[in-house]
């Protein structure tokens, strides 16, 4: 208000105008905590599916199989991450030395679904 040149609104009772700024300070408040909340967790998925993508283009990348598809799950407890190969069959011990990684890619509380056909 001060920086639009607004005259500030005088009261004749000082106690309704500590009672109206307690009104808009609550519900500044009530507005404000819940945008910090959702902004804090769209943060976190998508440094999850960053991380996510860095994982698969660094552990899950063969020649002769190709990811057809992926999604992750950030909302799900443990975290899911899914991926469709389309060519040859990853060997279980390429899908096992990726899922032993993923704590290195920050990656905690994740489970790596990996589909083939």
């Amino acid at each position: 208000m001060r920086f639009l040149n607004y005259t500030k609104k005088q009261f004749l009772d000082a106690q309704r105008e500590k009672r109206v700024k307690s009104f808009i300070i609550a519900f500044v408040i009530l507005t404000v905590i819940p945008s910090v909340y959702l902004g804090l967790q769209v943060v976190q998925q998508s440094i999850f599916e960053q991380n996510a993508s860095v994982l698969l283009e660094k552990e899950l990348t063969f020649e002769k199989s190709r990811i057809i598809s992926k999604s992750y799950n950030f909302e799900s407890n443990p975290k899911i991450i899914e991926v469709s190969f389309f060519g040859e069959k990853v060997e279980d011990m390429l899908i096992a030395n990726a899922t032993s990684k993923l704590e290195d890619y920050k990656l905690k509380n994740v489970e790596l679904k990996i589909f083939q056909g």
